[in-house]
């Protein structure tokens, strides 16, 4: 067993926080060695682990690193967005017979505000230091039907519909649905 003070643990009912515990590496199974930790937890015994983290209590969240290629900012951001301008978008294509091209070249400065506030909204629970998950979608668990897994699959099918929408309408000359 690795007996750790900080502690990150990611578990099926979502992320605690916890402090003094012991990880059983092969069990994935974390058993709190302090009465306190017991507290944090629940009262539980132990805590079932799909993945433990370990922090820093002063360690800033890293927001530049949090943008790199291989993490999860660029894809939930866009993703978000494009949930947002897919269905903006072919509401005010059906309301006013403009097509995608034609509101994204009337209205840029629009977009820009969506993706401003919707990377505000990413990263507003690593600045309010919330300390039960991150920025991270995945730290936050299952709600429901409201998954990590969910809300990228939906990102990505917003993504090719608007691509789809602005390639078809590009083609077409006017708006699909107008």
């Amino acid at each position: 067993m690795v007996c750790t003070s900080n502690l990150m643990v990611l578990s099926s009912k979502g992320a605690v926080r916890v402090h003094h515990f012991m990880v059983h590496p092969d069990r994935q199974v974390a058993y709190p060695s302090s009465p306190d930790s017991r507290m944090k937890t629940g009262g539980r015994r132990f805590v079932h682990v799909t993945k433990a983290v370990g922090f820093n209590e002063e360690s800033e969240f890293n927001y530049v690193k949090s943008m790199g290629f291989a993490e999860f900012a660029p894809e939930t951001i866009n993703g978000r967005a494009a949930q947002i301008g897919f269905v903006a978008g072919l509401a005010a294509e059906i309301a006013s017979g403009d097509s995608f091209p034609t509101q994204l070249y009337e209205h840029p400065t629009t977009f820009g505000v969506v993706v401003a506030f919707v990377t505000a909204a990413t990263y507003f629970p690593s600045a309010q230091r919330a300390s039960s998950y991150t920025a991270d979608p995945k730290t936050l668990g299952d709600i429901g039907l409201f998954t990590a897994a969910a809300e990228r699959t939906n990102g990505r099918a917003a993504m090719i519909g608007i691509a789809a929408m602005l390639t078809l309408e590009t083609l077409k000359g006017s708006a699909l649905f107008g």
